[in-house]
């Protein structure tokens, strides 16, 4: 094969915020932000077949991948709000350039619930907890994002082996989750319920506790919310639930009923006006 000669004798990589706003949540972050995030993120080096993080370690924080494939093998339960849910299938997925690793036990505090495994050589920034939890405190909108990426996550999990999408392949699965957005029940609603409605084809709680009306079904993370369920109750005071404890759902709206981030702002605190009185009514 014949030299090219000007060819340079290596690739200058690009600087590091080129590299994470390949991450598609850090895209559109301005300046204050990703001069933030640079600063705390460290740029990591690994070799095809190694492992990267271990299923049931303690999460000590998060990767961003910015170069390669990892693959994702998960055992057949999920952990969340310190207990252990058991599913039929041991799950296995795969993430690239883009991809963030160990969000779920930095946002659960509890140990990880996948074995991440690297396809190709990986090149990845990792951000320690103490530091990303310091931009989440400054900036929410941050966690706000990896909430989505983590609730994601739990939903393909749900949804892969529920029986109403058995006939959908993964690519599929994935497209139907794409407009999901989180909600922070803590934030949304000012009755301590969350109303659903006929927009709604999918609610996933991915965190914390809630109790279905009118069924009075007490529902712990992660599930899928039961059909025919009107409202979801916090099962505790605002004041008296830790951080990491609060209630959040991810919501999959139907094909009809997909709305911008403002739009769905404006829908969510109309739909939920009248919350208290109607819970209070399906309570009695």
């Amino acid at each position: 094969m014949k030299r090219q000669q000007n060819a340079p004798s290596h690739i200058k990589p690009a600087p590091p915020e080129m590299q994470l706003r390949q991450i598609s949540w850090l895209q559109d972050v301005d300046r204050e932000v990703m001069d933030r995030i640079v600063s705390i993120a460290h740029l990591l080096e690994f070799e095809q077949d190694q492992i990267v993080v271990q299923e049931d370690e303690n999460g000590n924080g998060i990767y961003l991948i910015v170069s390669g494939l990892v693959k994702i093998t998960s055992s057949n339960k999920l952990n969340a709000f310190g207990e252990t849910r058991s599913l039929v299938h041991t799950n296995t997925d795969y993430l690239g350039v883009g991809g963030v690793m160990g969000e779920m036990a930095l946002l659960t505090n509890l140990p990880r619930s996948a074995t991440v495994t690297c396809e190709t050589p990986v090149h990845a920034f990792f951000i320690k907890a103490d530091d990303i939890c310091a931009v989440m405190d400054d900036y929410p909108f941050i966690e706000d994002h990896l909430w989505r990426v983590c609730g994601v996550r739990i939903a393909h999990k749900l949804l892969l082996h529920h029986p109403d999408y058995q006939d959908l392949s993964t690519q599929e699965l994935r497209f139907f989750c794409e407009w999901a957005y989180v909600v922070d029940m803590d934030n949304a609603v000012e009755a301590d319920a969350f109303a659903l409605d006929e927009t709604m084809k999918e609610v996933v709680l991915i965190n914390g506790r809630v109790t279905c009306l009118p069924s009075h079904e007490t529902v712990t993370a992660p599930s899928i919310i039961s059909p025919g369920t009107r409202f979801l109750h916090l099962k505790s005071p605002k004041e008296a639930r830790r951080r990491r404890d609060r209630p959040r759902l991810l919501v999959i709206p139907r094909t009809d009923f997909r709305l911008t981030q403002k739009e769905r702002a404006t829908s969510m605190a109309t739909d939920n006006t009248h919350a208290r009185r109607k819970v209070s009514y399906l309570g009695r």
